[in-house]
């Protein structure tokens, strides 16, 4: 069986825009909100298994202003969220860290997604790396 996080992860990084948007990352620092709002759409299913990891390991008794579908949070869709597809998104994050960050913040900052969501991310910005690395990270 394989997993949806790495299903939609294998067309992410082979899909020409991403690569590009990442190149335009590394050249200038830069995040294309255009293309960003474009990826999110398309890869809608990758950036909920984003938000509902964090849900799951950090914020899962606060959910109420959450949409139905990001509550449930142990499913995208009719496919069950595994650890590993969890374990994938994350690691993919936190080892794009700098790049995620503006992302989220560029996200926030030009309302690119809705209110409930906005108001996750800025959760998700908020946490200090270190202690949310631990229960991902700590081998």
């Amino acid at each position: 069986m394989k997993l949806i996080g790495k299903i939609i992860y294998e067309k992410i990084i082979k899909d020409e825009r991403y690569i590009n948007y990442c190149d335009k990352y590394s050249k200038d620092n830069s995040i294309d909100s255009n293309v960003l709002n474009d990826l999110l759409r398309d890869y809608k299913d990758f950036y909920y298994l984003f938000l509902k990891s964090f849900v799951y390991l950090y914020f899962k008794d606060d959910t109420n202003y959450l949409s139905k579908e990001l509550q449930n949070y142990k499913y995208i869709g009719n496919r069950k969220i595994y650890l590993d597809d969890t374990d994938l998104v994350l690691r993919h994050y936190y080892s794009n860290y700098n790049r995620c960050r503006k992302v989220i913040k560029t996200i926030i900052q030009k309302k690119l997604r809705p209110l409930n969501e906005i108001r996750l991310l800025k959760q998700i910005y908020n946490l200090d790396i270190e202690d949310s690395l631990i229960p991902i990270m700590d081998e």
